[in-house]
């Protein structure tokens, strides 16, 4: 039980990091579009 729940807990984790990463991608894009103008 405790086994499947650290399961999906790194899985949320690991979901939450990669928005977190795509967001900055994302966000350093607009910036660099930003100063490129």
């Amino acid at each position: 039980m405790s086994i499947c729940m650290d399961t999906i807990n790194q899985l949320n984790q690991a979901q939450f990091n990669g928005k977190a990463v795509t967001n900055a991608l994302s966000y350093l894009g607009k910036r660099h579009e930003s100063k490129g103008q």
